[in-house]
């Protein structure tokens, strides 16, 4: 099933997603209270004590991951299901006693509403095949069926050798490769120390050349779904790149009139491999893909979810605790990022049900359009915090490649403000890592 990974990977979370809101909520009221010249008084170790005692006596957090992942589901950015998970995020923050909360609208591009989908062989015998639709390709009309034809490419040069082909076929556009086997685990738990060596700093490098090469093969995609269009293809099918029939849906075409031009299928490596040993080996397999799917172009701004616990000095700026709240389409969204977002609320019902005051205001934010390009948070830098110099034809991840090292960069006026910042997302790792960002956030104070 293609949702496998992040059922697994969800009671994981949720079992130490108690802990870390708990270890979260106190790493920020003690970073929005105190200055790394003193040490906590008695007052924020009773508060410190009450957040703890909240936390793992009472804790909602199970009870939200629940509502967010098992009824609400997957939140693919500007999608329906993701709209509704910002309805469902903010009465929740509301009815937890948060005074402020907001969104913050920013551009993104066309909604994709996927409402069913099948792949399945049926020659030389009938398989369903673990697969699913890449976000923002076109719904099939109907079932189609055909048979598969192997033509891999990853160039344009490749064009040439597969004109007049592909009429009528579904073609297989990567690469099969050689099985790993599973010799390394899908996912690995980091011990601490190897989440030490991981708190290093490289220096990025301002290079305009190669970021115009990577926003060049970016495109190719787009211009490999209007050749098989061109040639009369059905659709175009590509293999994951993990293997365990795990399958993920990303896709990255969603700017107005640039999403692909025919249905586009990510299909689980070892169902990939079988169609190729079939096509090699005999007669080509036959397939046939159904996939219904909507675009909306009604609105093309996303939206970040922004909440707010004002603090008693506003001189002394403010500190946020951050998680994207967007997911891709093959799961429920639990690891990568149900469970920070989880996290994210959990702290902040924790710090305003106790009524806990801190001297800094503490921001707490739900991104969008994270698994496009930091989209959301990219926005947030941009309206509050500094700007890159950055084409503006670009959109979408393509302006994500050009921004990401961009010089010089132009502080804002709120820059001094931001003191401190968590980021809660530990994808498939091990959530014990917000304890190294909670002691970096303190000395950040």
């Amino acid at each position: 099933m293609p949702h496998l990974s992040s059922e697994m990977l969800k009671f994981m979370k949720i079992q130490v997603m108690r802990r870390v809101a708990m270890s979260s909520a106190a790493a920020l009221a003690i970073c929005a209270a105190a200055l790394p010249v003193r040490a906590a008084t008695d007052g924020d170790s009773a508060a410190i004590a009450r957040i703890i005692d909240e936390g793992m006596n009472r804790s909602q957090a199970m009870t939200t991951a629940s509502a967010l992942m098992d009824r609400i589901g997957p939140r693919l950015t500007n999608s329906e299901n993701h709209r509704k998970a910002e309805a469902w995020a903010m009465d929740l923050l509301r009815a937890q006693g948060v005074p402020t909360v907001r969104v913050e609208p920013f551009d993104f591009g066309v909604g994709w509403n996927l409402d069913s989908y099948s792949v399945a062989m049926v020659s030389p015998r009938r398989l369903p095949l673990t697969a699913i639709p890449v976000a923002w390709s076109p719904p099939t009309s109907g079932t189609v069926q055909a048979p598969v034809v192997i033509a891999p490419m990853s160039r344009e040069e490749h064009f040439a050798e597969w004109k007049g082909k592909l009429a009528g076929k579904i073609v297989l556009v990567s690469l099969p490769g050689q099985t790993s086997e599973s010799k390394e685990p899908v996912f690995e738990r980091y011990t601490d120390a190897q989440l030490s060596e991981l708190d290093t700093y490289t220096k990025p490098v301002f290079d305009p050349d190669a970021a115009a090469v990577q926003v060049r093969n970016r495109r190719f995609q787009g211009k490999l779904a209007a050749f098989l269009k061109a040639e009369g293809a059905v659709a175009m099918v590509k293999m994951s790149y993990r293997d365990g029939m795990l399958v993920h849906g990303e896709g990255y075409d969603f700017q107005p009139g640039q999403t692909l031009a025919l249905p586009a299928i990510e299909l689980a490596q070892e169902d990939y491999r079988r169609l190729v040993r079939l096509a090699k080996t005999g007669a080509a397999p036959e397939i046939a893909i159904s996939v219904a799917a909507r675009y909306d172009e009604s609105n093309l701004r996303a939206e970040n979810v922004v909440a707010e616990i004002p603090g008693s000095d506003p001189k002394a700026g403010y500190v946020m605790a951050g998680a994207h709240f967007d997911s891709w389409i093959a799961g429920d969204g639990a690891s990568d990022n149900g469970a920070g977002s989880v996290t994210v609320i959990e702290a902040a019902r924790l710090i305003a049900k106790l009524g806990v005051k801190p001297k800094r205001t503490i921001r707490f934010v739900l991104w969008s359009g994270e698994e496009q390009g930091l989209l959301g948070s990219r926005a947030y830098i941009e309206q509050h915090l500094a700007t890159r110099p950055v084409d503006p034809s670009l959109k979408g991840y393509e302006s994500y490649i050009a921004w990401r090292n961009a010089y010089p960069i132009k502080p804002k006026a709120e820059y001094g403000q931001l003191k401190a910042y968590f980021n809660m997302d530990n994808g498939s790792g091990r959530s014990g890592a917000s304890t190294a960002k909670a002691t970096w956030a303190r000395r950040s104070c």
